[in-house]
C-alpha cells in the first residue's frame, strides 16, 4: 500500500491535483513493476466458549501465520446487545 498526501497553496488547486494523479501513476507502476506477494496461510482458532447471556462466545482466539502462533487474546468480558441511544448515532 502506497499513501501520499499532499496540501495545495491557494489558488493552485489545479497544479496539485495534477502532481497527485502523477505521484499517483508512479507508484501504480512501481507497484506493478514488483513481483506479487508471497502468499501466506492465516488461521483463526476459537476456544474456551462460555455462556454468556444465552449465547456461547469463545473467551480465547489465536491466530497464527504459516502454522506459527503470532498472536493470542484472552476475552475477559463480554456485553451482549447493550442498550444504545439514538443521540449517539447524531451529528
Amino acid at each position: 500500500m502506497v499513501m501520499r498526501m499532499q496540501t495545495a497553496a491557494p489558488g493552485s488547486h489545479g497544479e496539485a491535483e495534477n502532481s497527485a494523479k502523477e505521484a499517483q501513476e508512479k507508484a501504480r507502476k512501481e507497484l506493478e513493476s514488483q513481483p506479487p506477494p508471497k502468499m501466506v496461510e492465516v488461521q483463526l482458532f476459537f476456544s474456551d466458549y462460555r455462556n454468556v447471556g444465552g449465547i456461547f462466545l469463545p473467551h480465547h482466539i489465536t491466530r497464527a501465520v504459516n502454522g506459527e502462533v503470532s498472536e493470542e487474546w484472552d476475552v475477559t468480558k463480554f456485553k451482549v446487545n447493550p442498550p444504545l441511544k439514538a443521540e449517539n448515532f447524531k451529528r
